[in-house]
């Protein structure tokens, strides 16, 4: 299994970022109105639509297999977890812009569109440490050196944090001095990269579920956090009254990590990877 999956993972990695990032970027910039909103979802639904497409295609290439409803229900089931992923993030922005901007001021949202891209540095340096170990930890779990995957995950957590850390504080002073119109920023940025931080951590984990095939794991807890996040920020504006919906993230992207860290321990420790 670790040969087919590593080959699988090379070859579809390549398209898949441009299916995710690139396409879609050009399409919607090129074909819609300039409006955040708007393009933040078809973001999202071009970047699934084209991963799934990919993700088809280039698992019957690497199996040498004829288009199939099976098959295609198994590459859905295999990829949609990790379209997921990619654009989990801009789903919920997309949703608390139309939310600060429905209870509050356009300038309030737009504050809050920045701090993600801002943060969007840390999960792009996470999604590359992710990309350069994966093999890595495939080749610990194939090997059964459970010891061995723990401690690269506990390296790479390591460095996600120290990153986080640099990257806020720099952005911090940089928005103090430079840009001192976007001050409110920096509370999202500090807030959001805490966030980002576990759900880096929780891409490496899912390193397991891929290896396993088991990404299903993957895919519940992507909508269990998006659905918190949902109900996370609604309250907060509507019962709470505050414009503070960074915490939201902070709590979605925490209790998806809490639900990928448990589920890995279930299948390392209670089903022997089995």
């Amino acid at each position: 299994m670790y040969a087919k999956n590593t080959k699988r993972y090379v070859q579809w990695q390549l398209i898949y970022s441009l299916c995710t990032s690139l396409i879609p970027l050009v399409t919607l910039y090129a074909l819609l109105p300039n409006t955040m909103i708007s393009r933040v979802y078809v973001f999202a639904i071009v970047s699934v639509i084209l991963s799934m497409l990919s993700i088809n295609t280039l698992l019957r290439i690497v199996n040498h297999s004829l288009p199939s409803f099976g098959f295609f229900k198994r590459s859905v089931m295999y990829g949609i977890p990790v379209c997921g992923l990619a654009v989990m993030g801009w789903a919920k922005l997309g949703f608390d812009m139309y939310m600060t901007s429905v209870h509050y001021s356009y300038e309030i949202s737009g504050g809050l569109f920045f701090a993600f891209q801002l943060v969007s540095v840390l999960t792009i340096l996470g999604a590359s440490l992710n990309k350069h170990s994966k093999i890595e930890l495939f080749g610990y779990i194939n090997k059964n050196r459970v010891d061995l995957w723990w401690e690269k995950l506990w390296h790479l957590s390591k460095l996600t944090f120290i990153f986080y850390l640099l990257l806020s504080m720099s952005v911090s002073v940089l928005i103090h001095y430079q840009m001192p119109e976007y001050a409110g920023a920096i509370f999202g940025v500090w807030i959001i990269g805490f966030g980002a931080v576990f759900y880096i951590i929780a891409q490496y984990i899912s390193s397991l579920f891929l290896y396993l095939e088991k990404t299903y794991v993957v895919t519940f807890f992507i909508a269990l956090s998006a659905l918190l996040h949902s109900i996370s920020t609604y309250s907060i504006i509507v019962f709470w009254e505050s414009e503070r919906v960074e915490i939201s993230y902070l709590i979605s992207y925490f209790i998806f990590f809490i639900g990928i860290f448990a589920s890995a321990i279930y299948y390392l420790r209670i089903k022997k990877l089995a």
